[in-house]
Parts: C-alpha cells; structure tokens; sequence
C-alpha cells in the first residue's frame, strides 16, 4: 500500500464498490486509499487553520444509505471537541454533531435505529450518546 506518516486513526470502508482505507493525518487531513491498489483516491483538509485544527480521537467508516460516509471526532487545539460526518465521495461535511456533557466521543459507530441512520458515540463518562443522521 506505500508509505504512510502521521497517521492518527485508521478504517476500511467501501467507496464506489471498491473497499478504501479510510484515515486521518497529523498534517489534518482525512484520506481515502483504494485497499486493492493502494492509490490515494480522495484528501481533505479538515479546514483553513490546519494544523491547529487537527487531532482527531475516534474514527467510523460506513453509510448514510448508499452514501459512503466517515464520521471523525476532532480534538482543534484551543476549541470544543466535535464530530464531523464527511461525504466519502465528493468530501462534503454533511454533519456536524456537538460534544456530549461528558466530553468527546471517545469511540464511534455507524448504526441503524428504528430505520433512521444514528452515530453513537461513548464519551469520557463512560456515557453513550446517539445523534440520528436524518428521517427513517
């Protein structure tokens, strides 16, 4: 797959039928490699005042009904903790989910409840916290 640097948090998940590895950078930036082949596919900047905003705590790959998406946790220096949820192919922000009480998601996952996509997130109080991603 070539060679990789500051690597903050590693997934797989599958874009266009094709499985990806999905990963965050200490340069901030999320990425999107093709598994088979190892080519970069996609590269975003998680926003203008990088590297200050980077940092990033938990990381899920999977889909918002046929749209590959990733939800990201991130840690900006001097700023609340949120999380992102990224549109795996054009690299859109489609959501921007806030902080439990109890602090930053410390892990994630994609999920289905009551037919409605949700992020759940389990924050440092040992606190799950569901946040839906639309209607059913």
């Amino acid at each position: 797959m070539g060679t990789y640097s500051g690597i903050e948090l590693l997934t797989c998940g599958e874009v266009a039928g094709r499985p990806v590895v999905v990963s965050t950078h200490q340069n901030a930036t999320l990425r999107v490699h093709d598994l088979a082949t190892g080519k970069r596919r996609k590269m975003w900047n998680f926003s203008g005042v990088s590297p200050d905003d980077r940092g990033t705590i938990a990381l899920v790959a999977g889909r918002l009904g046929d749209l590959p998406v990733a939800a990201v946790t991130h840690a900006p220096v001097g700023s609340e903790i949120f999380v992102r949820v990224w549109d795996l192919d054009d690299g859109e922000v489609i959501g921007t989910l806030g902080a439990a009480a109890g602090g930053a998601a410390q892990a994630l996952a994609l999920a289905e409840l009551d037919g409605r996509q949700v992020v759940a997130g389990v924050d440092g109080n040992r606190t799950v916290r569901i946040w839906s991603l639309g209607p059913p």
